[in-house]
């Protein structure tokens, strides 16, 4: 995602500009690693000035990588461990959304379904198709089969499982 046209290299000096329309267009950002001044702080700052909610997974203390994520949660951002905290903390119900997915899910190949049981977040196309041992033009036809049956969305280049939002 970038405000620069198709063609502009992606340098270092255009990344926060970047992040801050990543920040904007998420419903929360979550960080996982960073250095000292990295870009996971920019980022997360955007994220804060924009509203929205800010999450760190915390990581070993003797690792330089996990700086960013510990001042994160020192200053409040949330504390995930994995993904159920996070959708715990946006009030996304998994049983909501497996009941969903078994609605929609009925009479998917079992190639889709296979897919889908694969697709526990957001992955490239590349994973994806290692992961289900298909040729890359393959998955993607899979995967677009099952965009069209709103199982998954395509968010940056990657294809992560539509969830449901839990209501009340």
């Amino acid at each position: 995602m970038s405000e620069y046209p198709p063609g502009v290299p992606a340098e270092p000096f255009r990344f926060p500009a970047r992040n801050r329309i990543v920040a904007g267009m998420a419903e929360a950002l979550v960080v996982v690693e960073g250095a000292a001044g990295s870009g996971s702080l920019i980022s997360a700052d955007h994220a804060v000035e924009l509203g929205r909610h800010v999450f760190a997974v915390p990581g070993p203390v003797t690792s330089p990588l996990t700086h960013a994520p510990h001042e994160l949660i020192r200053e409040g951002a949330g504390l995930i461990r994995g993904p159920e905290d996070l959708l715990k903390d946006l009030g996304v119900s998994s049983s909501a959304a497996t009941r969903a997915a078994l609605r929609a899910t009925s009479g998917l190949t079992p190639l889709e379904a296979r897919a889908l049981e694969v697709l526990v977040s957001s992955m490239l196309p590349e994973a994806v198709a290692g992961e289900l041992e298909l040729s890359l033009p393959e998955t993607v036809a899979l995967l677009t089969t099952l965009e069209i049956k709103r199982l998954v969305r395509n968010v940056g280049g990657r294809v992560e499982p539509v969830h449901v939002r839990a209501r009340g």
